[in-house]
């Protein structure tokens, strides 16, 4: 270890000329100073730093321990080394246990003792001095990092801990930053100008946040207006001397940096960088927690905003559902009365013109009859259709006896065709038993009427896939071309090509509305001339309530 300045503390001319020779033959190239008081000693070490002092505790104007204390009070960074005489060796080892790294009893020591000593007493002093700034750094960091903890406001952790951070390591200024198009913007400082914040600064201007950028490693100079690192009019306008620049990661890429300076030349040590180092890992997990928390409250507010519209359409939804229920109820009744007094008025003239004028004219009229019972049929399926799910009671219903009542009020369309309905054991589900009646009905209903020329057979069976019952009604009729396999949910929808058949175009309509307000899907999969497959699936939550 390199001891470059001694001061040396002793009022006997002899003794301090002793010293020096003997300091000159360790080392011939270390400066000494010399001081045959206590106050001069004093004005020495206020206006430089040494690496050792030799100190006699008795002088002129101070007198044993004490003379150690003002010392040490003055030169903290110094090792001291009391010298002593052979009657007062005693003092020296109080001396010792009191702060001083050595001590040496004067005229009994020889060169190789003393070289011996200050490297001991300088080393010791060092590893003092280290321990104390590792703990003082260590305990800034903790600072840093509780304030880091404490909140998702980076602006308000950029506010409360760039200061910290320059103090740790003595700088005299410090600034905080992201990189923005065009430069690098200025979030937070300290110790500089208060024009400086929100200032974007060119990289040209400011080299080492290129460099900072594009390889992510610190940039570290001793004296920023001689290297190069930052542009020397700059480095000088800002009175910058020591500078050292971390950057700030944000899943890995560069997004910021953090700064520090000093106004004349420095030398950052090993101690300030790894702990600057670690202040900058916090405050990049700090940014990244910040950015992802304003993520999440934007997506939040977003949320919130869309929550609020969709509850204001639903409620329009629900008005607009009542006035349409309304209109349809009020349609229904407005429609049925004139179609009534219509088909009931080509009635009577049928009767009464029977016999009275030709066939032509007579199927004319039969066939307006006809129209105007489609036309009242189709408002009341319309009407109904209007209401599926309006007032819906739910229960866990066994299947079974649900499609019994489907089939009951079938009877006489199955009687009449010489349909052949089958069905494998039926679950027990939460449902509401009505609709499922009615999406039974219809669906078999459906499939007699598109019967072919065979004897219709229509089969109903379930399998359990993952937490859905799927049902399939099978039938041998006509079957539905690929093209209109989708359609044939849609309401008044009829499929061209298919021959004509009683029917408004709602039943499956109404299926598809029923299933999808138990929470399932509606699908077909059919074979023109060979029949078609209706597939619906059910939760099976309620299959296993007794």
């Amino acid at each position: 270890m390199k001891i470059s300045r001694i001061l040396i503390v002793e009022d006997d001319p002899s003794d301090a000329e002793l010293i020096k020779i003997m300091l000159k033959s360790v080392d011939a190239r270390t400066e000494l100073s010399s001081a045959d008081r206590l106050s001069s000693a004093l004005s020495f070490v206020d206006a430089d730093s040494f690496d050792a002092v030799l100190l006699d505790l008795n002088l002129p104007d101070s007198m044993g321990l004490d003379t150690l204390s003002k010392i040490q009070e003055r030169a903290s960074h110094s090792a001291l080394i009391v010298l002593t005489g052979l009657d007062d060796e005693n003092i020296g080892e109080r001396a010792v246990e009191l702060g001083a790294q050595e001590y040496l009893v004067k005229g009994h020591f020889t060169i190789d003792a003393l070289r011996r000593v200050l490297r001991y007493a300088v080393g010791r002093k060092h590893g003092q001095l280290r321990l104390q700034k590792a703990e003082a750094l260590s305990e800034a960091r903790n600072r840093i990092n509780d304030v880091i903890s404490s909140t998702l406001d980076f602006d308000e952790i950029m506010n409360r801990v760039i200061g910290e951070a320059a103090k740790s390591i003595a700088a005299e200024a410090g600034l905080i930053g992201s990189y923005v198009e065009g430069g690098f913007a200025v979030r937070n400082y300290y110790g500089l100008p208060d024009t400086s914040k929100g200032y974007v600064m060119p990289e040209e201007e400011f080299k080492a946040l290129a460099a900072l950028k594009e390889t992510g490693r610190p940039v570290i100079s001793a004296d920023a207006q001689t290297d190069g690192c930052v542009n020397p009019e700059v480095a000088k306008r800002y009175g910058i001397h020591a500078a050292m620049f971390l950057p700030l990661f944000v899943e890995g890429s560069v997004a910021g940096a953090l700064a520090f300076f000093n106004f004349s030349p420095r030398t950052f040590d090993d101690l300030e960088i790894d702990s600057v180092r670690k202040i900058a890992a916090s405050l990049s997990l700090a940014l990244e927690n910040a950015q992802l928390y304003e993520e999440c409250r934007s997506a939040e507010t977003d949320l919130r905003k869309k929550s609020a519209e969709l509850e204001k359409k639903s409620g329009e939804l629900k008005s607009s559902n009542r006035e349409l229920e309304q209109f349809a109820s009020m349609a229904s009744h407005d429609l049925q009365e004139p179609l009534v007094s219509l088909a009931s008025a080509i009635k009577l003239g049928l009767k009464r013109l029977k016999g009275k004028t030709d066939e032509e004219t007579l199927q004319v009229l039969s066939n307006a009859t006809n129209s105007a019972e489609n036309m009242q049929k189709m408002v009341r399926n319309l009407l109904a259709y209007s209401r599926v799910g309006k007032q819906p009671s739910f229960e866990h219903a066994d299947l079974d006896k649900v499609f019994e009542l489907a089939l009951r009020n079938l009877a006489s369309l199955v009687e009449k065709t010489g349909a052949v309905v089958t069905h494998d054991p039926l679950p027990r589900l939460y449902v509401d038993p009505i609709l499922l009646s009615q999406l039974f009905q219809n669906l078999i209903g459906n499939a007699i009427k598109y019967r072919s020329d065979r004897l219709p057979e229509i089969h109903i069976s379930v399998e359990l896939r993952g937490d859905q019952q799927v049902f399939c009604v099978r039938d041998n009729g006509v079957g539905i071309p690929e093209e209109h396999r989708e359609a044939v949910f849609q309401i008044f929808k009829r499929i061209p090509g298919v021959k004509r058949t009683p029917g408004s175009g709602v039943g499956l309509a109404t299926c598809k509305k029923i299933v999808e307000l138990h929470g399932g899907r509606i699908w077909v999969e059919s074979e023109e001339g060979k029949g078609s497959r209706f597939f619906f699936s059910l939760p099976a939550a309620g299959e296993a309530v007794p």
